[in-house]
């Protein structure tokens, strides 16, 4: 075990199998003379369920149910448009009033998994926009086809929307955005207006547009400045003149030729991040975290959307669409950047544990509020190697929603075993090929790595950096929170100057003592544990942890953690009042970059204590 775990008999974090206002900078004009601007709008919109996923109205999970895909064709002219499904009969769709063919068909009682839905090309007409409006999907529109991963009980429609194709007689400009983001910027192209674009799941504003009809000659596009960002990359094949320090792009074009200009944007600042361990359902982890909050004793760390049940009981579910859009709006008032959720293997049944400690991550990723905080994930070295897995994690990349750092998604490995080199190298390939670009790798420690050896082994095994699920802790019996604070910065210190890449781990705190008075299933945490820091102490320990992530150029901090309440570290709002916290919580991670925000109101429990 590591240094500063060594007390710890199991890793606590995986159990055993058996409206703030926008801060956005206020996007530009769209001016409308632009000609020939064609917005291709490609989105997924999730189902929403109406209660706590996979659990009937008494709590107890129901048992899977078949999935269902509904294919549905827009075509000029009432055309015959072919489509094929995986492991399905190929069918004909057509949209027009005759009733010989539909226009849309339903294939029912699929059972979970991956499915191509593709469409044949069709005479004088081109495929504008593929929608599905749930499940996990891969769009390809030049293919035609959407690759859609459904769980059981899924009911997810695809719509096909084709359009008569109409060639253009000109040159044409193709403006790129690339910030995985849903801050607008604003791109002009000499003699054209300006292009206002984004690059998030609202399809209010595309991500890119072309500029068509153009006569030969020489164009400038320049892209305008936006406080906070910085534009990492730009690249414009087959331009005269790149100045990516004046984000511009001289381009001069012949007869029918066709330039792609992309504008990879950044935030000049470290990002801000939180681990996500979300056992807070009704399946046996969840329940095991009930029974350790139950004491009174222990009711100050309740999270936010308990409930006290009576001497000795709580209720913690946050496995619901309203809570876990509440979480997203919390984080996002706080000012935090992104989430890091830990992933458990995708392919188990409803009611299974891995299964309960995905539904966080399920239920962020079909939020309609997503964009709003972004995510990344923890993949341990062991899932890593296994191809399904990390398709997985692929398609999470895929995501306008994942968190990218310097022009590239961050991604953490490690946690229970080490990430094999020819798995990161696997990783980073397959993300090329599918156009997500090469991942950041940060190698999070846990166990027996320690932060240290762990800096050894990522820099023979081609990581990027090193992180870890906790820093600082040491043998205590409730030493001053300013004894971990001063840890965890000792460890910043002592990785980075084995000349390897850190993303600090911010510690909210350590003190596992109610897993000591009622064990969990899969074990403690260890004896050890600190005081609980003042709201003044945590808001310095995170302020240091941006300001050495920024005087070393690291891209991100992360924090433990989002919502470890019965092991001590947290962020997010308690049951009872926490107003000091929060409010500490926002000053340190919004100083200097967005004005002061309301604070995060949550009821207040204090009626309901000493029932417990």
């Amino acid at each position: 075990m590591a240094p500063d775990r060594a007390d710890r008999a199991d890793p606590p974090h995986r159990p055993h199998r058996a409206a703030r206002p926008d801060r956005r900078t206020p996007r530009g004009a769209w001016h409308r003379t632009l000609v020939g601007l064609v917005l291709a709008a490609i989105g997924c919109t999730p189902l929403v369920a109406a209660g706590p996923v996979g659990a009937d109205p008494a709590g107890s999970p129901t048992p899977p149910r078949g999935a269902s895909i509904t294919v549905v064709v827009v075509a000029p002219g009432g055309a015959d448009v072919a489509f094929t499904v995986t492991g399905q009969p190929g069918f004909v769709l057509d949209d027009d009033t005759d009733p010989v063919r539909p226009d849309r068909v339903t294939l029912g009682g699929l059972a979970a998994g991956t499915y191509t839905i593709a469409q044949a090309a069709v005479d004088g007409a081109t495929l504008g926009a593929l929608v599905c409006d749930g499940g996990d999907a891969r769009t390809d529109l030049p293919a035609r086809a959407t690759t859609l991963t459904v769980a059981p009980g899924d009911q997810v429609t695809c719509t096909f929307t084709n359009a008569p194709f109409v060639p253009p007689t000109g040159a044409t400009i193709t403006v790129v955005l690339d910030a995985h983001d849903r801050q607008d910027f604003d791109v002009s192209v000499s003699g054209r207006g300006v292009i206002t674009l984004d690059d998030d799941n609202d399809p209010q504003w595309a991500n890119s547009a072309r500029v068509a009809d153009l006569a030969p000659g020489s164009y400038v596009v320049m892209q305008s400045p936006v406080p906070g960002w910085r534009l990492a990359a730009l690249t414009c094949p087959g331009a005269s003149v790149v100045d990516q320090a004046g984000a511009t792009a001289t381009v001069t074009l012949g007869a029918g030729d066709q330039v792609v200009c992309t504008f990879t944007m950044a935030p000049d600042r470290p990002l801000s991040g939180a681990i996500r361990w979300d056992a807070w359902h009704d399946g046996p982890a969840g329940r095991a975290v009930e029974h350790t909050l139950g004491p009174a004793h222990w009711h100050d760390r309740l999270p936010w959307f308990s409930e006290i049940t009576g001497p000795g009981t709580v209720r913690t579910r946050a496995d619901n669409q309203a809570a876990a859009d509440r979480e997203i709006e919390i984080a996002d008032e706080l000012g935090l950047d992104y989430f890091a959720f830990i992933v458990y293997d995708t392919d188990r049944q409803v009611g299974s544990e891995d299964e309960g400690m995905m539904r966080g991550l399920k239920l962020y990723r079909q939020s309609a509020l997503r964009d709003r905080v972004k995510y990344t994930v923890i993949i341990d070295g062991q899932r890593l190697a296994m191809p399904a897995e990390r398709a997985a994690v692929l398609r999470y990349m895929q995501d306008p929603n994942w968190v990218y750092v310097d022009g590239r998604p961050l991604v953490y490995v490690g946690l229970y075993s080490r990430p094999v080199a020819a798995d990161v190298a696997t990783l980073r390939a397959e993300s090329l090929a599918q156009g997500t670009g090469d991942p950041y790798v940060v190698y999070m420690t846990l166990g027996a790595d320690s932060p240290t050896t762990g800096a050894t082994y990522a820099a023979a095994n081609g990581i990027d950096a090193v992180s870890s699920y906790i820093m600082g802790v040491a043998t205590s019996d409730g030493r001053p929170y300013a004894d971990l604070a001063t840890g965890a910065r000792r460890t910043w210190d002592q990785v980075s100057g084995r000349g390897v890449a850190v993303v600090p781990t911010v510690m909210s705190g350590w003190d596992p003592r109610p897993r000591v008075e009622r064990p969990p299933h899969w074990g403690g945490s260890g004896r050890n544990w600190y005081q609980a820091p003042t709201p003044s102490e945590l808001a310095t320990h995170l302020g240091e942890a941006l300001d050495w992530a920024r005087s070393r150029r690291s891209p991100a901090v992360v924090a433990y953690a989002w919502n470890e309440f019965d092991e001590g570290g947290w962020l997010a709002p308690t049951l009872r009042a926490d107003d000091a916290r929060q409010d500490g919580i926002r000053a340190a991670l919004t100083a200097g970059t967005v004005p002061t925000l309301p604070r995060v109101s949550v009821d207040d429990a204090s009626a309901l204590e000493g029932t417990g």
